[in-house]
């Protein structure tokens, strides 16, 4: 099997363009905002919950996490490139931060020119195997811990017959998105990876 591995979330802390008045030895003298451009619960959200208490120690100063969802990330974005350059208003960026300005025409801010990395938080992967026909996969289906697989196939198959084709994404942006147009339906999950196998298109 051949592994293909490329970065997914690199999540990171992007600030706007520090004026002198942030650059004193003085800073912080007040709470600090993160944005987080995602509801509460979410990765980015929990990463920074995680952080956050050790990192106002750090800085002496209260970290006030500011969840602002909406637009592909762009709202919270367009909140922090707006907020004073002082080096008060924080945000942690992930990928939809380097890709929304190639997948959209205009955006309210300059990604390059309003902000300034600080440092990188963390990041994951995603993967793609490619299964040379000669090698002997074997699967094993997963069972989910509230719905069983049969139950799933079953609640698909109802889906389908009543005309549901959509699946749902949080953002016009990021790798989900892009892997999600390559996306082959299958009737059930446990289907996928065998299917994938050996090479056949998606059971109708």
């Amino acid at each position: 099997m051949k592994t293909i591995r490329w970065p997914s979330r690199a999540m990171s802390f992007a600030a706007c363009i520090v004026a002198g008045a942030a650059a004193a030895q003085t800073w912080p003298t007040q709470p600090v905002r993160v944005v987080v451009a995602y509801g509460a619960g979410g990765g980015s959200d929990s990463l920074m919950r995680a952080i956050a208490p050790e990192l106002g120690e750090l800085l002496g100063q209260q970290v006030v996490i500011d969840n602002r969802p909406g637009a592909g990330t762009v709202l919270g974005t367009q909140i922090v490139a707006a907020a004073k350059p002082d080096g008060y208003t924080i945000m942690i960026a992930d990928n939809a931060f380097m890709v929304n300005p190639f997948l959209m025409a205009k955006l309210p801010y300059d990604s390059l020119k309003n902000f300034v990395p600080i440092v990188s938080l963390a990041s994951d992967s995603q993967v793609l195997a490619v299964v040379h026909p000669s090698l002997p996969v074997r699967s094993r289906p997963r069972r989910s811990e509230t719905q069983s697989a049969d139950a799933q196939c079953a609640d698909l198959r109802r889906r389908r017959r009543a005309g549901h084709r959509r699946h749902r994404l949080p953002r016009p942006a990021g790798t989900r998105r892009h892997a999600a147009r390559s996306h082959r339906p299958h009737q059930c999950r446990n289907q996928q990876g065998p299917a994938d196998a050996r090479g056949k298109s998606a059971p109708r």
